[in-house]
């Protein structure tokens, strides 16, 4: 028994094959990285997860409160002396207005981590919807029933006395001039020390009647993201960054066009190599095989790069000006970065891992024909 000599490629055809292994090694890792990143972004669970596993809604109330408290503290607001007209006081000078313990101690009491879930996976699954397919500028909406219901059922007095507890006592000097305020009507939000009991309960009813009347009348049923905290009864400006947001849009769609096309190009090329070698069952496994193992090996490679280059980058970045420590909103932020890159990487992995594995068991299935071939030719001879 003889091989005949069309059943192998030329060496013209094995050169071009080769030259088509290697452009396949070098494109499919950029276009797995295309896929993973179209199939990630546009997908709503892979950012609801990652919040999740950050346990962002737990975590985020606190963390608010105490960059608010810091920022307060390093920059303090100032705060007009003349009442403002009714209406014309916007829902962030109110919070402006408040002492830090207070508004620390309010966001707490007022976000519980139920309605922070729903309302952020709301928005999520606004966001995928209207990049796929919106039009215009956008209305992400959330809804703020459940926080006027908490500051109704008393939120807001819970917190004035816990903090209100956490006080020093009034000295005698102090006492006269809290009470000579209340009497005038000019109190402050809080005091500066912890009055006697009877007063104290004068104070919280009196606070309690303004401020609960106040944020509920500033806060709408249902708030517009792209028009945040607008005066009572005006027009709200849009966000500078919607500018220009329909040619942003084509450009996201464009991008998700091409990434989803981009997976017939390992495919054209796998098929040029079948074309060029596939003149037996072994040969076209050889030669198949042989460049899912270089494309698996170069993923895995551009995946680990991809993680300890994130892993520097993180390392590097400095805290902003008036981030309140590991702890705050920029950790927060960065474990939830760092929990959607693993999972992103992970998937890179996995798609080389794949490929890895096909062109192990295709160039093994090879090498078990071609010893099946030369047992047989050693036998007919």
């Amino acid at each position: 028994m003889t091989v005949s000599r069309r059943s192998t490629p030329g060496p013209f055809a094995k050169f071009l094959a080769v030259l088509f292994i290697l452009l396949f090694g070098v494109t499919t890792p950029l276009v797995l990285v295309a896929l993973v990143a179209r199939g990630l972004l546009f997908n709503p669970a892979f950012f609801k997860r990652a919040l999740a596993q950050a346990d962002v809604y737990r975590e985020l109330p606190h963390a608010v409160a105490s960059q608010l408290a810091a920022s307060v503290v390093a920059d303090p607001p100032e705060v007009p002396t003349d009442s403002p007209e009714e209406g014309e006081l916007g829902l962030g000078a109110v919070f402006a207005a408040l002492p830090p313990q207070l508004v620390e101690t309010l966001i707490v009491r007022l976000v519980p981590p139920e309605w922070m879930q729903a309302q952020v996976e709301s928005v999520i699954d606004q966001v995928v919807a209207y990049l796929d397919h919106g039009r215009g500028a956008p209305a992400l909406t959330i809804s703020l029933a459940e926080i006027k219901a908490n500051l109704q059922q008393g939120a807001l007095e819970s917190a004035m006395r816990e903090v209100i507890a956490g006080l020093p006592p009034c000295t005698a000097e102090q006492l006269l001039t809290f009470s000579g305020e209340m009497l005038s009507g000019q109190s402050a939000m809080l005091p500066v020390c912890q009055p006697p009991e009877l007063m104290a309960e004068a104070f919280i009813a009196t606070a309690k009647v303004t401020a609960e009347g106040m944020l509920t009348r500033m806060l709408p049923d249902e708030l517009n993201l792209m028009q945040p905290f607008a005066a009572a009864g005006g027009a709200a400006t849009l966000l500078p960054f919607m500018q220009g947001l329909d040619q942003l849009l084509v450009r996201v769609r464009l991008a998700k066009r091409i990434a989803e096309l981009s997976a017939l190009v390992p495919l054209a090329l796998l098929a040029v190599i079948a074309l060029l070698t596939a003149r037996t069952a072994r040969l076209a496994l050889r030669w198949q095989g042989a460049p899912l193992l270089l494309a698996g090996v170069l993923s895995a490679l551009m995946g680990l790069v991809l993680y300890l280059g994130f892993g520097i980058l993180v390392a590097t970045v400095p805290m902003p000006p008036g981030a309140s420590g590991p702890a705050g909103l920029f950790g927060l932020a960065r474990e939830v970065a760092q929990g959607m890159v693993t999972t992103f990487v992970l998937w890179v992995e996995a798609g080389a891992g794949a490929m890895l594995l096909a062109g192990l068991v295709m160039t093994g299935v090879a090498g078990s024909l071609r010893r099946r071939e030369s047992a047989s030719l050693t036998a007919t001879n």
